[in-house]
Parts: structure tokens; C-alpha cells; sequence
């Protein structure tokens, strides 16, 4: 049986909120009990029925809800025996298929994104453009979002060669492109990939449609740099593919994406220290992470150098 099989499963099964069903039921039950058992006209034999019957049903409840687990657990022990090889292959994946991506395909690769999704995304993304501290985006490619993110002060873009970065380029003016600060970063684990990033600087990073594409050892050594790039208060957002739904796995099996479940992700980040200020999982493809770096932002600015820099309301 396929992982994304047993993935999609485990969600259905974990859609139930049995707790909720089970108290609302037995509470709906209670009422109806003491109704009768409080009530001026009294048959005991029969009161007495209804009573040791309502007792049972809860019990009932009970040995449900022991089932449901033992049927959860038993398809959690069958997807973890797949694990390494979904792990494996991602990095396999990743390390000699996707290197050879060209330019135009990773920049026509988009997500799908569902309207109430991509309102949420924007909200999002302005609640931390702060123009007191500098902010780094990851492929800004052919997405408008790096419109949102100017007001961060100075702005830095990274990838992994500058013409992924020349689209984004493209749309500012030519004074406004001399203050960005372009990066390229080779992908080698074990390796540093930030090196040349300053640390406890930004305020702000930002990766749409970026880590999808990477196996989940190379988003953790990301995660492991940011930290010491993000000054105390700061924020990391990414897009990333989750593999605790059906639908992430079913794109890792077709060698769309890498194979990153969401919980493994938040497990390595909080053992950094990191926060989860937000999680989305949209219907189509679009999954987030919204991790801080304990403590708050602080910044001697008292103005920017030049002018201020807004996004185009357009």
C-alpha cells in the first residue's frame, strides 16, 4: 500500500473529533435522563432501565474510541516502516534530478493556490514588513509577494544563481536596484549555505515555493542558520510540501516535490528554540510555517536613510 494511501487514512480518521462527538452525545443523553428520572410520574423498573442503559452506552463510547486509536496507531507503525524510504528518495531527488532544473523550469514551477489561501498569504506577509530592520527573501521568481516586502530595510534576495533572481529585479526602478542586496547560495548538507548572509541582522525571512523542492535534512540545516541570522523577535516564513497530508506525499511519490512532513519540520525547529506563531495547510498545494525567534525586535533606527519605501498598492 502507498504511503499517501495510509496518509490520507490517518486524515480522515483524525477529521472526527470523537472527544467533541462523545461529550455532545452524552450530554444530550444526561438530559434526557434526569428529565425522566426527576419527573413527577415515575415507573422505577423502567427508570432504573434507562439509567444502567445510559451507563452502558457511555461504556460503548469508550471501547469505540479505544478502537479508533488502535486502528490509528496501527497505521502510524505501517506509514513510519516507509518513512526512510520516502526520506531516501527525496534526497536521491533532490541531490541528482532536481540539480539539473533549468532556469525557465523553476521559474514557470508554480503553486496552486486557492483564493482564501492567497488572501491570508498577503495579510500575513504585511503583518512583519517592518521597515526598522532588513528582511530576506528566498526566489522571489515570477511571484508578486517581493511587492509587499520593500518597506524592509535594506531588502536582500537570494538563490542559487542571480539570473533566478533577474525577474524580480526586473519590475524596480534602477535606484531602487542598487540598495538590494543580491546573494547566491550553493546547496551542499553539512556544508554552510548562509556564510555570507551577516548574522542577528534580519527581521524578516521569507521563502515562497522555495523549500518544496528540498529534502527535509536541507530545510533543517536551513532552519539551523537562520537561527543565527534572525536577530530576537524575528520571523521566518516558508511554503514548504506537507507530507502529513495525502496530498503532499502523493506529489513526493510523483517526484513533483521532496518528501517534508510538516510535524518532523516544527519538531526540528522548536528543538532550536523557534516559536510557531502560525501553520496553514491550504486545500491545493500551499502549506506554511510561521516560526519566531524568541524575544522582541529592536532597532536604533529612528528613520530610513533615503525615503520611505512602500509597496505598489496596485
Amino acid at each position: 500500500m502507498k504511503l499517501s494511501e495510509l496518509v490520507d487514512y490517518l486524515n480522515h480518521i483524525d477529521e472526527f473529533e470523537l472527544g467533541q462527538i462523545h461529550q455532545e452525545a452524552r450530554h444530550r443523553l444526561d438530559a434526557v435522563i434526569h428529565k425522566i428520572a426527576n419527573h413527577n410520574v415515575q415507573f422505577n423498573k423502567f427508570t432504573q432501565g434507562i439509567i444502567a442503559n445510559g451507563n452502558k452506552i457511555n461504556e460503548s463510547f469508550q471501547q469505540f474510541n479505544h478502537t479508533i486509536d488502535a486502528i490509528r496507531s496501527h497505521v502510524i507503525d505501517a506509514m513510519t516502516a516507509q518513512h526512510p524510504e520516502y526520506l531516501r528518495e527525496s534526497l536521491r531527488l533532490f541531490q541528482h534530478e532536481m540539480c539539473y532544473d533549468t532556469t525557465e523550469h523553476i521559474l514557470n514551477r508554480r503553486l496552486r493556490c486557492d483564493p482564501e489561501s492567497a488572501e491570508l498569504l498577503q495579510g500575513r506577509i504585511l503583518r512583519y514588513t517592518d521597515w526598522r530592520v532588513p528582511g530576506l527573501i528566498f526566489r522571489p521568481a515570477l511571484e508578486q509577494h517581493v511587492e509587499q516586502l520593500v518597506p524592509l530595510d535594506p531588502l536582500y534576495m537570494i538563490d542559487n544563481n542571480l539570473e533566478l533572481l533577474e525577474p524580480a529585479c526586473q519590475g524596480f526602478t534602477e535606484e531602487y536596484r542598487r540598495r538590494l542586496r543580491l546573494y547566491t547560495a550553493e546547496e551542499i548538507l553539512g556544508k554552510p549555505i548562509l556564510a555570507l548572509l551577516p548574522d542577528a541582522q534580519f527581521g524578516y525571512c521569507f521563502a515562497y515555493n522555495y523549500f518544496n523542492y528540498k529534502p527535509l535534512e536541507l530545510i533543517c540545516q536551513y532552519l539551523d542558520e537562520l537561527w543565527k541570522k534572525l536577530r530576537p523577535g524575528g520571523v521566518v516564513f516558508f511554503t514548504y510540501n506537507d507530507c502529513d497530508r495525502a496530498h503532499g506525499v502523493a506529489l513526493a511519490e510523483r517526484s513533483y516535490m521532496c518528501y517534508t512532513p510538516g510535524s518532523l519540520i516544527q519538531e526540528h525547529a522548536e528543538t532550536l528554540g523557534f516559536e510557531l506563531m502560525h501553520r496553514h495547510n491550504g486545500p491545493a498545494d500551499v502549506a506554511w510555517f510561521e516560526f519566531q525567534k524568541p524575544g522582541e525586535i529592536d532597532s536604533l533606527r529612528g528613520g530610513q536613510t533615503l525615503a520611505r519605501i512602500v509597496a505598489n498598492s496596485k
